[in-house]
């Protein structure tokens, strides 16, 4: 049995081969959060940081040569080749999503792998189209699908030039966190991609960790100080491996 499918990352149910379908469309996120829990309980390895960057390269979108696009993502299989049965087809793909895009940003800008510049290039280059159904001529209508906040992040976890126009949203991303927060019980998934954003950077970043402060502190007023299990027992199974690791995690 497997939790982890290379063709797009982390399953939410076991798998029995490599070569099943994937069970669902945000395995890199899932597979983000299982590494960052790793890594909080000193268990992360090179090997893991290994997996991350070879999925992460098999689901960057393809052009009609086949050959990759830097900074934009399928949600794995090679949904963009033209060998796949999508491929004349294209609006069947399923946009990218920002949960998807921020996994890969968070964790290649912490282990220093060159993922977050290359979705800042193609932010700036293509004013955030990130169009994985068109990627030769993505649609202006993508350019709606983000929020401020994700503009922020890409921006941030790029570095460089173009990170010194992300501190201007700041505020709109940390009163997003805290909207995020405040929301009801069971409302999960937000709150742990809040998780994926801040767990790592507030290693790094004062911003980060002023955010992770108020975060935390608003999450264990409304779950307890077992605060991530509990967020991921909503979402997740409990024999599921992002469970079982955060059960006795303190944070």
């Amino acid at each position: 049995m497997y939790w982890i499918n290379y063709s797009h990352g982390m399953e939410l149910d076991p798998i029995n081969s490599q070569h099943e379908k994937r069970h669902n469309e945000n395995g890199i996120l899932f597979l983000v959060e299982y590494f960052i829990i790793k890594y909080l309980k000193n268990e992360l390895t090179e090997i893991d940081v290994g997996i991350f960057n070879t999925i992460t390269q098999n689901i960057q979108s393809y052009s009609g040569e086949g050959v990759q696009f830097h900074g934009l993502y399928d949600r794995g299989e090679g949904e963009s080749l033209p060998s796949h049965e999508w491929y004349v087809t294209p609006d069947k793909r399923r946009d990218i999503s920002h949960d998807n895009l921020t996994a890969i940003a968070v964790f290649s800008n912490f282990f220093k792998l060159p993922y977050a510049k290359h979705i800042q290039k193609h932010a700036i280059k293509w004013q955030f189209r990130f169009d994985n159904c068109y990627p030769e001529n993505p649609r202006w209508i993508q350019c709606g699908k983000w929020h401020p906040r994700d503009w922020f992040f890409y921006l941030y976890c790029g570095d460089g030039f173009w990170k010194l126009f992300s501190y201007p949203l700041f505020p709109i991303y940390f009163g997003a966190c805290i909207v995020s927060a405040c929301t009801k019980k069971s409302n999960t998934s937000g709150k742990l991609l809040w998780f994926v954003r801040l767990a790592l950077l507030k290693e790094k970043s004062l911003l980060h960790r002023f955010t992770w402060f108020f975060y935390k502190r608003l999450l264990k007023k409304k779950y307890g100080d077992n605060w991530l299990s509990e967020l991921a027992s909503i979402y997740m199974g409990k024999d599921h491996p992002i469970y079982e690791l955060s059960k006795d995690l303190k944070l």
